[in-house]
């Protein structure tokens, strides 16, 4: 500490001791690789460089330990917390202009630097969309991105994963929940099936990795194509389009108002008739900007815009237990409940007006979900959270049960896959 501090008086305007605030790499989403500090004087503020990872973009351009950073992207920087805020509204990708002052030479320095992501917290990919399949029993692909990993392993579109490594997967969430485990440049054996539910198992080693913009989340959702006989049981027979299955808490989607069994059908003036069609326009559009998206819920059509994130962050996915909900005067009107979901076992009906969550009130759908999974996070857990209707003026407090993720299997909350992750590391999503 005392040789770093008299290497910087000998440097720059007799700067006097450093800071030790928040020490992490700056941001979450972008990744400098720099280990930063604030640093003070009597008569400016600035921040101090304490390491460099190794092949980083910022090791690469020359930057070390002891300079201090004089503008990011053009615009000064006097602390930690500036430099967090300038960075996290860039996108990954992005080209940025590093200035630093070098103490050791009394020099400024210019690096030109290319946003990537962090590998050891940003999710591994395999570079497919996918969806439940019933036959054979799995993960069905969608579609492949050009020269992911998946490509590069020789996977196709119609292939069914039915193994990830040394991990069943019957399930989309248990697919994800078995990526997360992952770490970059690793390889895993995944077990698929190609030519109908006849055919033998196949087996692929995959690289695992990430790409800093195309394959990380844009809207944070999952979709199923919406069949004949789904349309129907939700109410939509004419209606075409997909249907949101889970949405990730602090996602673009969920943040603006899209929530699981919403049926989207219309992204960006396309139509969307099946989930490949959804993978393409979410594809052409990209990776930010704001998109309007036609979605029904209950029968009832919205348009909603979505500002899009090169990247989403976050853990926790929204849990479908059965309610389609809008709101309205006093509370959540519920427009549809699930045959056979958790919202059905509480005997919760349409035109039920729903005001309280574990005896919180809760005005949108997106506080509803949060505080269910608030509740589900207390130690111990439980198995469900009391919700506090209201039908025909009387008020009546329902238990809405809900089983959580445990540590070596998949729960189910009325027959659907429960979206609740059991790690802290963010878990990709196929758009």
């Amino acid at each position: 500490m005392h040789a770093r501090n008299g290497l910087l008086r000998e440097g720059w305007a007799a700067l006097l001791g450093v800071f030790l605030t928040a020490v992490a790499g700056c941001g979450g989403s972008v990744y400098l690789g720099l280990q930063v500090e604030d640093a003070t004087s009597l008569n400016r503020t600035a921040v101090l460089i304490t390491e460099v990872e190794p092949n980083t973009p910022t090791g690469d351009a020359g930057i070390e330990p002891n300079d201090i950073i004089v503008s990011f992207n053009l615009s000064g920087v006097m602390t930690v917390d500036a430099l967090r805020k300038d960075e996290a509204a860039l996108n990954l990708g992005s080209a940025v202009t590093l200035r630093v002052f070098r103490p050791r030479t009394g020099n400024v320095l210019t690096a030109d630097i290319e946003l990537t992501a962090d590998p050891n917290s940003v999710p591994t990919s395999l570079g497919i969309h996918v969806m439940n399949s019933t036959s054979p029993d799995g993960v069905a692909i969608v579609s492949v991105e050009t020269d992911s990993a998946a490509d590069e392993a020789g996977m196709l579109a119609n292939d069914v994963i039915t193994k990830f490594g040394s991990t069943a997967v019957s399930t989309v969430d248990q697919l994800r929940r078995a990526l997360a485990n992952t770490t970059v440049n690793s390889t895993v054996t995944v077990t698929y099936r190609r030519g109908g539910p006849d055919a033998t198992d196949a087996t692929t080693d995959v690289v695992m990795r990430y790409d800093v913009v195309s394959r990380l989340p844009v809207m944070g959702i999952s979709a199923q194509d919406l069949s004949a006989q789904l349309a129907d049981r939700l109410g939509y027979p004419a209606l075409n389009g997909v249907l949101v299955t889970a949405a990730l808490i602090g996602g673009p989607a969920f943040d603006a108002g899209i929530m699981p069994r919403d049926v989207i059908f219309l992204y960006n003036g396309q139509d969307i008739n099946e989930v490949s069609d959804l993978v393409s326009a979410v594809r052409a559009f990209g990776g930010s900007g704001t998109v309007a998206v036609g979605h029904s819920r209950g029968g009832d059509l919205f348009v909603t815009d979505v500002p899009l994130r090169g990247s989403v962050s976050g853990n926790n996915y929204t849990l479908d237990v059965g309610l389609a909900l809008v709101e309205t005067f006093g509370g959540l009107l519920v427009v549809e409940v699930g045959s056979g979901s958790s919202a059905a076992t509480a005997t919760i009906q349409v035109d039920d007006l729903i005001t309280a969550v574990e005896g919180q009130a809760t005005l949108t759908p997106q506080e509803f979900f949060r505080q269910i999974d608030a509740a589900l996070d207390i130690v111990p857990r439980i198995t469900g959270v009391s919700v506090t209707t209201i039908r025909n003026n009387v008020t009546v407090t329902r238990f809405l049960q809900i089983r959580t993720t445990t540590d070596s299997g998949t729960d189910t909350t009325g027959g659907t896959s429960t979206t609740k992750a059991s790690t802290t590391k963010t878990i990709p999503y196929e758009l």
